[in-house]
C-alpha cells in the first residue's frame, strides 16, 4: 500500500511539474553567428544586421538604448564592444550570440565568448 501511495504522489508531481514547465512562455529567442557575420549598429539606437549564411537573407533586427554588449560576462558600452569585435583575431572562429524579445523583435544582449587573445586588453586574462 505505501508504495502505491509513493507511486501515486510521484506520478501526480511529475504530472504538475510537467505541465507548470509547459506553461512559462518563451520570452526571448536566440542568434548565433559567426562574428565576421555581424553588422553591429553605429549608435544606440539603429539596427544590428546578421548574415546567417553565405546565401541566407540578412537579419536586420532592432537595438536600443537597454541592449546589453557583454564579453566575457562583462558588460561593455557600444563603442568599446565596437572595437572588440573588429580587433577580434579569429572572427571566422568566434560565434556570437544575440538575444531577441519574442514580442517586439528587439535584441536584448549580444554576447561574445571570452577570447584568449583579447583577455588581457579587456580585463579577462589571469
Amino acid at each position: 500500500m505505501t508504495v502505491r501511495r509513493l507511486l501515486i504522489t510521484a506520478t501526480s508531481l511529475m504530472i504538475s511539474s510537467a505541465a507548470a514547465l509547459a506553461a512559462v512562455p518563451v520570452a526571448e529567442e536566440a542568434y548565433e553567428v559567426r562574428a565576421d557575420a555581424v553588422t553591429l549598429p553605429a549608435s544606440e539606437f539603429g539596427s544590428i544586421i546578421l548574415r546567417l549564411c553565405e546565401s541566407c537573407e540578412p537579419i536586420t533586427l532592432r537595438v536600443d538604448g537597454d541592449t546589453g554588449y557583454f564579453y566575457a560576462r562583462s558588460a561593455l558600452p557600444l563603442p568599446e564592444f565596437r572595437k572588440l569585435m573588429q580587433d577580434l583575431p579569429r572572427a571566422h572562429d568566434t560565434a556570437v550570440t544575440v538575444l531577441v524579445r519574442r514580442g517586439d523583435r528587439r535584441v536584448t544582449r549580444v554576447l561574445v565568448p571570452n577570447s584568449s587573445a583579447h583577455s588581457r586588453d579587456y580585463g579577462q586574462g589571469r
